[in-house]
């Protein structure tokens, strides 16, 4: 897990909560499998009120691993004669969830200034940018590909509670 250095806490309340999903296939599906796992996640972390927006930000942030893993002819890019895979991790000390999005894939992420009635692709990162108030960013990762992340201010207390989390009781 690589944390961006103006997140770190200190050493005694560095994110104490981390959860990594195991790597997916870096596919149409992936950005699914994402929003389900940072559901699950939240929900077991009692900060199901951050819920939607966290799932939306993995969602489009995955969504472009997979973009970018793709060939221009629309086949994947394989790494080392092997499909590429993404790994998302998520982090929490209460005050901000911490979404990371590793991918094999190469190059540097662009937030793009597109066309809000003509462009087909490309708000991705206007959508995280907008959503994280530009609390988000991403580096080179060790070994190549890079990684991607977006930090969210947690609710406040109780507002993670399954009567809250979504506005109604379940």
């Amino acid at each position: 897990m690589i944390i961006p250095g103006t997140l770190e806490s200190g050493p005694a309340t560095r994110w104490p909560l981390m959860s990594a999903l195991p790597p997916v296939a870096a596919l149409t599906t992936a950005p699914g499998i994402a929003r389900a796992y940072v559901r699950g996640v939240l929900a077991d972390w009692r900060l199901g009120g951050v819920s939607e927006v966290a799932e939306l930000v993995a969602s489009e942030m995955v969504a472009n691993s997979v973009a970018a893993s793709t060939a221009p002819a629309g086949g994947l890019v394989y790494v080392g004669g092997r499909t590429p895979v993404i790994r998302v991790c998520v982090m929490s000390d209460r005050a901000q969830v911490l979404i990371e999005c590793h991918d094999e894939a190469p190059g540097q992420p662009q937030l793009r200034d597109v066309d809000p009635w003509t462009a087909e692709t490309g708000r991705g990162l206007a959508i995280v940018d907008a959503l994280t108030a530009r609390n988000w960013g991403w580096q080179p990762a060790p070994g190549g590909g890079k990684v991607v992340w977006a930090a969210l201010t947690a609710p406040g207390p109780g507002a993670g509670t399954p009567e809250n989390a979504s506005g109604r009781a379940r």
